[in-house]
């Protein structure tokens, strides 16, 4: 796997409380069967180490009275990005799905595998992915920042506005296999390098700070400092819970957003793709629409797309905003013929969360997949899903929750610094 080691250590054990032999031959196991099932990480011949073209463009303006103002944009294109692909993906047997959701799936039934070798023998052994290394040119970062900031004697204060974009075709992940699935598709080819918003991007964001300095004599000076934040807490993707287009990877298949409920086949919980078979599901189809109708309407991003894929990483979380304040008291200290400060500091990050609970609170989707893929009709092509459900009524009705994550809280932290000039 050349995206996390070296690929030489395939497995270990550990023997404990027994005294060390240095012969190996003590710890090989007795007796083994080849091994004849396997997935494999690939590099392509001509693959690339990955490099980007950097450019940034930046002019500030002193004016009078302590004023200055400037932009900067930076970008970043993709010369040779990375992305991943599984060569071992049977798309010879891909059919178009029945519906609005007309997307290519690959695996057809559990007996017909979307892999392309399903042998039992050493010789022709039975691969699972084979995970492609290879280059991509497509990918780019833009940044456009416009700051105003005023100095003084005493006094700095400004606020600055970044709107930012990136889009690449390999999101994160650990192994060569989780980087394949990572990056959500719609109705692409799974295997090519398609380009969608990165999950790390943040298309707004607006800082101000404000900094008082107050002397209090010749050793003695206290000082004020905010900084506050509002910014977009981050990017998300709409995907089904499930395989849909039965590349083996399961959660990584981006939503169609129905426009009515002649869009979407929709059965009880766990009923499977004929809606038959038993349930505690007691809704029917009119309710289970009209709870998953009100979950659209309820989602300005859902909402406006009906009719359409989602993107990858195209739903922008709520704005979330964070005041910092702190407070330095700074003693000058005679040692010899030298002064010495001591500084002594208190911060109070996200102060609002401390007068008020939903000030300062995160919000983070209520759910991302809220459609189950449960199965094929009896055509063998239409797809048929359910909603959660809870004693018959929907649990959640919001796209967006308050997060109890230490982000949502209030934090105190007092610090001490001895500078020796």
């Amino acid at each position: 796997n050349q995206a996390s080691n070296n690929g030489i250590q395939f497995g270990s054990f550990t023997v404990a409380n027994k005294a060390f032999n240095p012969n190996p031959d003590t710890y090989r196991p007795t007796a083994g069967a080849a091994n004849t099932s396997y997935s494999t990480a690939l590099v392509a011949d001509n693959f690339k180490y990955p490099t980007a073209w950097k450019s940034s463009l930046a002019v500030d303006k002193k004016l009078e009275g302590g004023w200055v103002i400037g932009t900067e944009y930076t970008y970043t294109k993709d010369i040779n990005a990375v992305y991943y692909s599984n060569v071992n993906l049977n798309e010879s047997n891909g059919f178009a799905l029945a519906g609005a959701d007309n997307r290519t799936r690959f695996l057809t039934s559990v007996a017909n595998t979307n892999k392309y070798y399903a042998g039992t023998t050493l010789a022709n052994p039975n691969i699972g992915n084979a995970i492609l290394m290879s280059n991509t040119n497509q990918g780019y970062v833009y940044t456009l920042t416009a700051r105003v900031q005023r100095t003084t004697e005493n006094l700095t204060y400004g606020v600055a506005y970044t709107r930012s974009e990136a889009k690449n075709t390999a999101e994160g992940g650990s192994t060569a296999s989780s980087l394949w699935s990572a990056a959500p598709v719609a109705a692409q080819d799974p295997n090519a390098a398609n380009l969608g918003y990165a999950s790390y991007y943040m298309p707004n964001r607006v800082v101000a700070n404000l900094a008082y300095k107050m002397h209090e004599g010749k050793y003695l000076a206290t000082t004020f400092g905010a900084i506050y934040e509002l910014v977009n807490a981050g990017v998300t993707s709409y995907v089904y819970n499930g395989d849909l287009n039965g590349d083996g990877n399961s959660g990584n298949d981006l939503l169609y957003i129905p426009k009515t409920a002649a869009d979407i086949n929709l059965v009880k919980v766990g009923s499977g793709g004929l809606g038959t078979g038993t349930s505690t599901d007691v809704r029917t189809a009119a309710q289970i629409w009209s709870q998953v109708d009100a979950f659209i309407s309820n989602s300005t991003y859902l909402n406006t797309h009906r009719g359409q894929y989602a993107q990858r990483n195209a739903v922008v979380l709520p704005y979330f905003s964070r005041l910092d304040l702190n407070v330095t008291q700074d003693v000058k200290v005679k040692v010899g013929k030298n002064f010495h400060t001591v500084k002594v500091s208190y911060d109070l990050i996200n102060a609002g969360n401390l007068l008020n609970r939903d000030w300062g609170s995160v919000k983070i989707p209520t759910v991302t997949n809220f459609l189950k893929y449960e199965g094929l009709g009896a055509d063998g092509k239409t797809p048929s899903f359910s909603f959660p459900f809870q004693t018959g009524t929907t649990p959640f009705t919001q796209p967006f929750q308050s997060s109890t994550g230490i982000g949502s809280r209030w934090q105190m932290q007092i610090g001490i610094k001895y500078l020796f000039n």
